[in-house]
């Protein structure tokens, strides 16, 4: 569990600086209840997508 959290937090430092494939994987990883809650992960992507004007379908096809 620990390395767990330490890549959680690294992911989300990562998302802060404006890393876009690891902000989308935050924010998919508070949906399903790891590390924030749903309503926050929410929040969070809806905030990226419009400040960022993130492509979320290109973002999940490089993530493949």
């Amino acid at each position: 569990m620990q390395g767990n959290v330490e890549v959680l937090y690294g992911m989300s430092i990562a998302a802060t600086i404006g890393h876009m494939e690891a902000a989308y994987l935050v924010g998919l990883l508070g949906m399903s209840g790891i590390g924030q809650s749903k309503e926050d992960a929410l929040e969070f992507l809806c905030s990226l997508n419009q400040r960022n004007n993130i492509d979320m379908k290109g973002t999940r096809d490089a993530l493949r």
